[in-house]
């Protein structure tokens, strides 16, 4: 009888277990428009992402209207550390605030990010290709208003910035430019700096 009742107590914990297993790292719900209809759901999995395998898809980002899947994105998600995996910033200059989901973090504390251009006229997101590419030190990349442009810092052997830009077809391209920083030559650097400003036509923010 002690057997049976301890095979019984196996099975359930191993059923209970499995099922606990099955719960995702992180889930939350996300609300981008002011139409209450309308619900987003950013899902990790677990923090396997590309740790594994480059083309790892451990994550999802989900827009419902109602029960109705509107939008979906299956993402790779690599070594989330609770902080910052969503955010609302924004990109576009519009004065509405974007989405950011978490995307990796390097040996070096570099961040890199998904960006969605939030579109309240027709309750609607547009994920900006490339954006995930871009490194950043200091959380998600700066975003200049007044130039339209993103800015970079990352850490590397000798740190740097570099700038991009969004395309109307919601794409993130490299401005060319990439400024080197030895945390020495600090003048060097701002004539680097104004130089590119004045060609591209910049405005140099205080």
């Amino acid at each position: 009888m002690c057997r049976f009742l301890f095979a019984i107590f196996m099975c359930v914990f191993y059923v209970t277990s499995s099922h606990a297993q099955k719960r995702p790292y992180f889930d939350t719900t996300i609300h981008l428009f002011t139409d209450t209809n309308y619900v987003a759901r950013f899902v990790i999995d677990n923090e396997d992402g590309q740790y594994d395998d480059d083309d790892r898809k451990n994550a999802a980002f989900m827009l419902f209207k109602g029960k109705r899947l509107m939008y979906h994105d299956s993402l790779s998600v690599t070594g989330p550390d609770g902080g910052d995996l969503v955010q609302s910033i924004d990109y576009s200059g519009d004065g509405i605030r974007d989405l950011v989901l978490f995307h990796l973090s390097d040996v070096r504390s570099n961040h890199q990010f998904y960006l969605y251009i939030v579109d309240t006229a027709s309750h609607s997101v547009h994920r900006v290709r490339g954006f995930e590419e871009i490194k950043s030190a200091s959380g998600a990349p700066s975003y200049d208003s007044v130039n339209n442009i993103i800015g970079s810092y990352v850490m590397s052997g000798t740190d740097y910035m570099k700038f991009y830009k969004i395309k109307p077809n919601f794409t993130a391209v490299d401005c060319g430019y990439t400024v080197y920083d030895d945390h020495i030559h600090d003048k060097r650097v701002d004539r680097q700096l104004q130089k590119i400003y004045k060609k591209e036509g910049w405005k140099l923010q205080p």
